[in-house]
Formats: structure tokens, sequence, C-alpha cells
């Protein structure tokens, strides 16, 4: 049975990662040219169903957790994957879907399957070149045991540099993606945990619509007052009102639910 999933696109070929209750994970990405799904990466780190898995930013791992106490670090090959071609048509049109056989949906059928097979029969056949064959990947870029087990969620933060957990014991844990350490252990919740998110991070010297906003409010609100407090910050002057909020918006939350009812914020480092 098939415990989670995650789809994407890397070379503009698509892939799909799945896990499963035997704790087996694969990932396939799909052959255009056979319209077919070829393995291309398996392998069996965990003893219990596979509970949770995060693909990192830059599509070259992905994280699986289980109800054992094991946290696996898989590659996603990419000697497997063939280049993209470029087109031949000689213009940046797009493809033309029904001009090709899209994994079977395109087939003709009827009467104009039975004209086109009659023209057909006085041309020779096309030989379809077989096909290449497929390495499967069967080693994991490295496997830990956390001695906790039942860590129901995990996620990957949008810079790649750490991953959380959310755990049945109600601890979410913070490790390295690089090491597979553990760095931090945030301890409120009273039962189980299960579900955590990041937030996205924001790039220096980007304001969103609604920060720019807030911190015109501010200025026209609070000049003169308490908050008017000036503090230089690069080329820019802010008040320390417009500081806290750039901070707020900029920082990196990571919010973990529970069984109690309860959602916890917090700030990561």
């Amino acid at each position: 049975m098939s415990m989670a999933l995650a789809m994407f696109k890397l070379r503009e070929t698509l892939h799909l990662v799945a896990a499963y209750e035997s704790g087996m994970v694969t990932v396939s990405r799909l052959d255009h040219a056979n319209c077919e799904w070829a393995t291309i990466y398996q392998h069996q780190a965990h003893t219990q169903p596979v509970l949770s898995l995060d693909i990192s930013p830059s599509l070259e791992f992905f994280i699986t957790s289980s109800a054992d106490a094991v946290l696996a670090k898989h590659p996603i090959p990419l000697s497997q994957l063939p280049l993209v071609e470029p087109s031949t048509s000689g213009d940046n049109s797009p493809r033309d879907l029904e001009s090709e056989s899209a994994c079977g949906l395109n087939k003709k059928s009827g009467l104009s399957a039975m004209f086109t097979s009659a023209s057909s029969d006085s041309e020779a056949p096309l030989v379809q070149p077989p096909p290449t064959p497929v390495t499967i990947v069967t080693t994991p870029i490295k496997v830990i045991n956390t001695r906790h087990a039942g860590q129901q969620s995990i996620r990957i933060r949008s810079d790649g540099s750490i991953f959380a957990t959310a755990g049945w014991d109600s601890r979410v844990r913070i490790y390295s993606t690089k090491t597979m350490k553990e760095v931090a252990v945030l301890k409120w919740h009273t039962v189980g945990c299960f579900a955590v998110a990041f937030s996205s991070i924001s790039g220096e010297g980007e304001k969103s619509d609604l920060e720019s906003d807030t911190l015109k409010e501010s200025r026209d609100g609070q000049r003169g007052g308490v908050g008017s407090q000036l503090v230089k910050s690069g080329d820019m002057e802010m008040t320390v009102k417009e500081r806290r909020i750039r901070q707020a918006q900029t920082a990196h939350w990571l919010a973990a639910g529970s069984k109690d009812g309860k959602i916890s914020l917090w700030d990561i480092f």
C-alpha cells in the first residue's frame, strides 16, 4: 500500500517518488518515447511503514521518515535522465499534442484509423530503436537511527539546509540535511505532534507588497511618536517598529500541529 507520494519535473521529465507500507521507496520517471514508467531508484531503509517524505528544493535528494526510528536520505539519480532535445520545427510555437501519441491518449480510431492503415500499407514500417536499459540505483545517501520512533511528518526548509520532523513523543526535531545530525529539539506540546510546515524564506532586500504597505502606514502614523526612533540598516533608515515588522516577515518560521489541537509557531535560526 502506498503511504506517501510526491511528483515533480526534472529536465522536463516527470518523476514520481513513492513510499510504501513495507518501508520501500522508489523513484520512477516517465519515458515519453514508450509512454512507460521506468524505476531509477529503489531501496528499503525502513522496517515499518513510511509515514512521510519530502523532496529537497534542489531536486537532488529526498528524505523519508517512518514508524520506526530511521531517517533516510535518498538520491534522485541524474545519470538516468536523457537530455531534452531542442525542437526541429524551426519556430518557437508550442508542440501540437494532437500530432503526438501522448501515452496512447491520442491514438486514432474508427474510420480514421482504417484509412490511415490503408494508406500506409505501401510504406515501409518504421523501425523503433530498442529502449535504452535503465540501471536501478539501490544505494541511499545516508541512513540514521534516531532512537525516536514515529516521526510522523517531515519537511525540508526552502533553503535546503535543515529539515524538521513531528514526532509521536510530542517533540519537534530539527536536523541538518547535510550531516543528518540532530541540531535542536522543540518542546512545548504535551501529546504527539503530527504535522510541521516551514515558511518560505524571503530573498535579501526583497519586500512583499504587504510589507511595503505596512511600513508606509507605520511611517505615516508613527512619525514623531515613540516608534519613530530611526535605526540605520545599510542605506535604509527604519523605525524600530518597521525593523520588527521586517524581521517578522523574513524569519524562518516553523509551525507544528499536535493532537492537543494546538499549533505552535517557532522562529528557527
